[in-house]
């Protein structure tokens, strides 16, 4: 691994680093797409994205794109709680009388909820060294509170997001490197509380069941951003494959248009700089354990980290992740590890039909631990 190749990349992620480590970090949260595969193995996609989702985690891998058109990629998720009480959300959609719609309500007083929705893409196209893409998600978490008066506290956005991309090969110091440029357009909709400004919307329980109308207030922004990405071959004592860094949202502007009260207040922010490093590799178990080696055969793994991130946690910039491909590479097994929580996946690729779903696990508290939410996410997609 300690080829001048190798020299080289450690040297630009050093430069980087002490280039960028005191930036500003910006007051909106971050922007991600990643693919159901990337969740699968904990997050990890840097070293790894060769097709539309590369413009997002890393432009460089562009450079591996096969010529490939995607349409709708639509991917859902309920977390944990959700899931578990499905039959009490059941009762509450279904259940004709109002009076009892209100008591099966009382037993998810307190309890978090949260989903998702993501069309990754709803339409891409990529050949070698080239993409272009239209991305959607949107996620709403909250909880019910007040069992004599119940309300919804709920947090929510949705993104609509096109973006194009190029990477080229580069001779550097004699050795060849891929790097990678994406941008575009980002379209935002937050949910918040008109009259105070709060990121919290409130939606009185009663009220909804009884008139069976949801009418949420949020606001709009617009803007663009720009992610810069290298990536570069490497050849390791445990086998081959990729090494990369990606800079995401290096320049960014997003302008909110927020009423308040019936005022209009203009805000100009920034998506949050980030920087990340990532190795994946084609590899399998040693031959001195002759009998599981055969066995296990040739699988994927793959870590990422987040050298420049608004997260101080070690843990919540760590990822990592491992695939095994069987039955003639149809079915696809991933495992790993997202800001240490174990999550996992199963693929089948049935050539233009793609089935996926991943159980994903992810931190939204400060620190590891104090809020994980989990989610079950299913994806359908066709690819030609």
């Amino acid at each position: 691994m300690k080829t001048k190749k190798t020299k080289t990349l450690i040297t630009l992620i050093l430069v980087i680093y002490f280039m960028f480590q005191n930036i500003i970090l910006a007051d909106l949260p971050e922007l991600t797409f990643s693919s159901i595969r990337q969740l699968g193995m904990g997050g990890a996609g840097v070293a790894l994205s060769f097709d539309e989702h590369a413009l997002h985690k890393n432009p460089a891998g562009l450079i591996k794109a096969e010529r490939s058109l995607r349409i709708a990629g639509v991917r859902a998720g309920l977390n944990q709680y959700i899931v578990d009480n499905a039959s009490t959300f059941e009762k509450i959609a279904y259940t004709k009388d109002l009076t009892k719609r209100l008591d099966y309500v009382k037993k998810i007083i307190g309890s978090e909820l949260g989903a998702n929705i993501n069309v990754s893409p709803l339409l891409s196209y990529t050949s070698e060294g080239f993409g272009i893409g239209a991305f959607g998600k949107a996620a709403i978490t909250g909880s019910a509170k007040d069992r004599t008066e119940p309300r919804l506290e709920l947090e929510g956005a949705g993104y609509g997001v096109v973006k194009l991309g190029i990477a080229r090969n580069i001779e550097l110091a004699g050795k060849s490197f891929s790097f990678g440029i994406s941008g575009g357009y980002v379209h935002r909709a937050e949910l918040y509380n008109d009259k105070t400004g709060s990121s919290t919307f409130l939606q009185d329980i009663s009220n909804l069941l009884e008139k069976e109308e949801f009418n949420p207030t949020y606001f709009s922004a617009n803007g663009w951003t720009c992610n810069l990405g290298v990536l570069t071959s490497i050849e390791t004592p445990i086998g081959s494959g990729n090494m990369g860094i990606a800079v995401n949202n290096l320049i960014s502007n997003i302008t909110e248009i927020k009423p308040v009260n019936n005022v209009t207040q203009k805000n100009e922010k920034q998506l949050p700089f980030t920087t990340t490093i990532g190795i994946g590799l084609e590899t399998k178990l040693p031959d001195y354990i002759p009998l599981l080696s055969d066995f296990a055969g040739a699988f994927t793994v793959a870590a990422d980290y987040r050298i420049i991130s608004p997260e101080s946690s070690l843990f919540k910039n760590l990822y990592m992740g491992i695939e095994k491909k069987i039955l003639d590479k149809r079915v696809i097994l991933r495992g790993g590890l997202n800001q240490g929580f174990v999550v996992g996946g199963l693929g089948i690729d049935l050539s233009i039909l793609h089935l996926n779903y991943a159980y994903f696990t992810e931190e939204s508290g400060s620190e590891i631990g104090v809020k994980p939410v989990s989610y079950h996410m299913l994806e359908i997609g066709i690819r030609i």
